[in-house]
């Protein structure tokens, strides 16, 4: 708003003129009958109007029909009233307002200049506003296709509702081919899916798939922008990845972790809360085989027998407990850890819009992957990964205590010092 803009006590009587925030928060001229989408976009102009002008403004207490702006100085007289539209909608319509600042001073030291403000004003300086970059994600994945041929870029829009409007983003899938080849060709056929919030204005979702790599760290297969983490948006990720990777042609053989098994101690933790049985609950599920497991569980129903019975009509046993997973995948893994460590490796990407989210992440990836590449050429060849050989190394040590007994077939009986165990070949 500029001087020759200023009106004293004028009530507004005409046609409405909607706010927009790209193009009018850039150089604020309010105007009798503009029309806000809500409140808050109302404050958020209120907001900025007052410190570009360097004037202290706060709000009356407002009711659901109507917001108030008044300067701090009670003689000013400055005011800006906002009251529900007359059709009993939403939107906020500035029916009056008295614009003339009266004997109050700059303010040197606004109140309303907060964190947040300075943080929000140099996102749309540095990435452009967030709205732009939703109406050129099209154009974004178009480009993507045309650099990384054979990717699986996918973006979905709500049906259309006014025509001439842009469609209004919905989804977005990603599948690199480097990521996609690197998987296929180096990593078992294990995946570890998780969500996370995207950080913004936006209350989206942003969905993951990792496997781990050779040296048991993560490498990412895909990830997608989602409207919310619900059914219908994995089925869909879901769909889309084993298109990518050949899942359906492929058959038996495919593992997929989630964080269920967090969810399973939340609900064993509401009803047995004491520590003893947090580490016999972990005890089980740890358990590597059979012999391990029934001792564990005897344990714990010698402990406490409501405990025993929550785990024995717990989900299906293959699914959380060691003792019972297939060994065709070669894998021990519990957790979905991949995936939390992935999801803190992307952080300072996920508070972005939408074309700078998905290029922050890729190129911190790109810049991973070449890290861990020039890493591993440093490294004497050996033939095994570094993390994959300390473990053989500490199994190598810990074997030193067992002796096994060949039986003269296809089996060996393995002893140690007053424990003794089965093991098959």
């Amino acid at each position: 708003m500029n001087e020759g803009s200023r009106s004293e006590d004028v009530q507004f009587s005409g046609r409405y003129k909607d706010f927009n925030v790209n193009r009018d928060m850039m150089k604020l001229h309010f105007e009798l009958g503009m029309r806000f989408t809500n409140s808050k976009q109302f404050k958020d102009a209120v907001k900025t109007y007052a410190i570009n002008e360097g004037k202290a403004i706060k709000f009356r207490p407002n009711g659901p029909t109507r917001v108030k702006a008044i300067c701090k100085n009670e003689i000013c007289g400055f005011i800006l009233a906002s009251v529900e539209h007359a059709r009993k909608t939403d939107d906020l319509v500035l029916k009056s307002m008295s614009l003339r600042h009266n004997n109050c001073n700059h303010e040197w030291k606004n109140p309303l200049i907060t964190y947040k403000w300075i943080a929000m004003r140099h996102i749309e300086l540095i990435a452009g506003p967030q709205e732009d970059q939703y109406r050129m994600v099209w154009r974004y994945a178009d480009e993507l296709k045309k650099t990384h041929p054979s990717s699986t870029i996918e973006v979905v829009h709500e049906p259309f509702r006014d025509l001439g409007k842009f469609p209004r983003f919905m989804r977005m899938y990603y599948c690199l081919d480097p990521l996609e080849r690197g998987f296929l060709t180096t990593c078992r056929s294990l995946v570890v899916v998780d969500g996370c919030h995207i950080k913004g204005p936006y209350r989206t979702q942003l969905l993951t798939a990792v496997a781990p790599n050779p040296n048991n760290g993560w490498w990412p297969i895909a990830y997608v922008v989602v409207e919310k983490e619900a059914r219908e948006q994995w089925q869909w990720f879901f769909d889309l990845q084993s298109q990518d990777l050949d899942i359906p042609t492929q058959g038996f053989g495919w593992t997929f972790i989630s964080d269920r098994q967090k969810h399973l101690y939340c609900n064993f933790k509401k009803l047995h809360r004491r520590k003893a049985l947090k580490d016999m609950l972990w005890r089980i599920v740890r358990s590597s085989n059979l012999q391990l497991y029934e001792a564990a569980m005897k344990d714990l129903e010698e402990y406490d027998v409501a405990a025993f019975t929550w785990v024995k009509k717990g989900p299906i046993l293959n699914q959380w407990r060691r003792a019972f997973f297939s060994d065709h995948v070669k894998s021990d893994m519990l957790c979905n850890n991949l995936s939390e460590s992935f999801k803190a490796f992307i952080l300072e990407a996920r508070d972005k819009p939408i074309i700078s989210l998905m290029e922050g992440i890729r190129v911190l990836i790109m810049q991973k992957i070449e890290g861990r590449r020039s890493w591993i050429l440093k490294l004497p060849e050996s033939g095994c990964c570094p993390r994959i050989r300390d473990l053989v190394e500490k199994n190598v040590v810990d074997s030193r205590v067992w002796k096994p007994i060949w039986n003269g077939l296809d089996g060996y009986r393995v002893k140690r010092t007053r424990k003794s165990q089965l093991l098959w070949t």
